[in-house]
């Protein structure tokens, strides 16, 4: 991760080949250490770092969702995989399944990352981690609401059945489009029951309303019209409640160009939890950010290292020192000191984790320079002359 290093509350160490450090920290990654790293370590300490932050909350929304680590040009590393790239094109890599919280102030915890070696092992690793979170979650407030947060790749009766059957929380699925509900519509022609398509069938609930603002990707649209359509639905093994949605601009062009379909086991019985539920989808925009700061700002993806275990620790060690990073971030404001090295970070005012990053940096730099002219014995006038002759 040859991003940073930093020294005190936190430390990212470089991993390249040619550093005199490589083979300490390759070791500590690796678990071959007396005393290592490990994901489930980490993953833990998130856990418990964010359940206690949470407690309190009457209702917490939990984003899950898979991210790719790219190494296209890798070839030799443990484990790789297939993975899809921002193109669409397959190439090596590793899945991540990561894991967020929003609690009722709005604030966003990070609270576990779990990386596959076999696709076969996916399922098992990403269904132990959605019940480890919510443990922990029922742990420090066991009458808090959780409402587990999922794209369409868990379009899935296991996980319905997992969060519905087995956790007793709710859950909030996207449908994939081509779903068909286990009631279907009568075909007087064939004189039986024809399956039908969810995106096609009839709703009992449907309202109207205009949005003055709506947001999706980097796109803005205003006075946007969304129809709601809610009814119950059997799909798979039991009744779920299905909320479909159709957005249209101003103009009455369609922003989506099919319907999205959203499943749950929350009551939906009125327009206002109709919309609830739509809500609390968007709200999955909150872990690409996530993403977006691991990848351009902590190397989520620069590892150089082969060996599986340490792959998957590191990994989760960036995840771990981005939850860091989330958990301080309203203390970047309040505190004088972190202010200020924000505005070594080029902030100019403003104190934000990446600012606050950036002016790490520089200080680790500044003491690394420090450090290696006590070592050589350089005065500052040397030093200048230095890089002088480099300029």
């Amino acid at each position: 991760m040859d991003k940073i290093r930093i020294s005190g509350h936190l430390k990212i160490w470089t991993l390249s080949s040619d550093s005199n450090e490589y083979e300490r920290y390759a070791r500590l990654l690796n678990g071959s250490a007396k005393h290592s790293l490990s994901a489930e370590q980490l993953n833990a300490s998130l856990l418990e770092q964010g359940s206690s932050a949470l407690a309190g909350s009457k209702s917490i929304v939990v984003v899950h969702d898979p991210s790719p680590i790219l190494k296209a040009e890798s070839s030799e590393m443990e484990g790789l995989s297939r993975v899809l790239d921002l193109d669409r094109n397959v190439v090596n890599g590793y899945e991540s399944f990561n894991s967020i919280a929003i609690g009722n102030e709005g604030r966003l915890h990070l609270l576990g990352a779990v990386v596959s070696e076999q696709d076969a092992q996916r399922k098992a690793a990403y269904q132990a981690q959605v019940s480890a979170i919510s443990e922990g979650l029922r742990k420090a407030d066991e009458d808090a609401v959780l409402i587990h947060n999922m794209d369409r790749g868990f379009d899935d009766q296991d996980y319905f059945r997992l969060i519905d059957k087995e956790l007793k929380d709710k859950f909030v699925i996207r449908l994939k489009l081509n779903r068909n509900s286990g009631m279907g519509k009568w075909d007087s022609q064939k004189g039986k029951e024809a399956s039908q398509k969810l995106k096609e069938a009839d709703f009992s609930g449907r309202s109207e309303n205009t949005l003055d603002k709506f947001s999706w990707g980097k796109k803005l649209y205003t006075q946007a019209k969304v129809i709601l359509e809610w009814d119950s639905f059997y799909l798979g093994d039991d009744f779920y409640n299905v909320v479909r949605i159709t957005l249209k601009d101003r103009k009455g062009n369609k922003i989506f160009k099919n319907p999205m379909l959203l499943v749950s086991n929350l009551s939906v019985r009125s327009e206002a939890v109709a919309f609830h539920i739509f809500q609390i989808y968007l709200k999955r925009a909150k872990i690409e950010g996530v993403f977006k700061f691991l990848k351009e700002h902590l190397g989520w993806d620069s590892f150089q290292v082969r060996k599986f275990k340490a792959i998957q620790n590191l990994i989760v060690l960036a995840y771990f020192i981005g939850g860091y990073f989330y958990e301080i971030e309203d203390e970047l404001t309040q505190n004088e000191w972190m202010r200020q090295v924000c505005v070594l970070g080029g902030g100019k005012g403003k104190a934000t984790k990446v600012f606050f990053l950036r002016g790490l940096a520089k200080l680790a730099h500044y003491q690394e320079i420090k450090k290696f002219m006590e070592d050589n014995q350089l005065t500052e006038e040397q030093v200048r002359q230095l890089f002088q002759q480099i300029e």
